[in-house]
């Protein structure tokens, strides 16, 4: 091998080497980028389900029927809805009930409220 092939394949490879850790650099740039821009929107309350009593959509209570047939008692805002499931098709709305009438508590399993005498 001449010497001037030699000096132009060494060149070449470590060309090669820092346009490689140049790639590698720059992904790891944009991989940081989202993790942070991901845990800025998490911060937010973006793309975290919301539970508990502020949450917009609540199940209250779930009833099986079957394996694979279930009633669902759903709060959606200030709307309380029967919807039923099974394998047949997708979930059905069977009913929409008065929220007065259902007491939460009960629907979420606790033990109903004896009233005061």
């Amino acid at each position: 091998m001449t010497p001037l092939l030699q000096s132009a394949s060494v060149g070449l490879g470590i060309g090669f080497l820092l346009d490689l850790l140049r790639t590698l650099l720059a992904l790891a740039g944009v991989c940081l980028l989202v993790w942070v821009g991901a845990r800025w929107l998490a911060g937010r309350g973006f793309g975290v389900p919301q539970t508990g009593p502020t949450a917009s959509v609540r199940v209250l209570r779930r009833i099986a029927l079957e394996p694979r047939k279930n009633l669902y008692l759903v709060q959606a805002g200030k709307r309380v809805l029967l919807i039923g499931t099974g394998e047949g098709g997708p979930p059905s709305l069977l009913a929409e009930l008065e929220a007065e009438s259902i007491d939460v508590g009960v629907a979420l399993g606790q033990p109903a409220r004896q009233p005061d005498a």
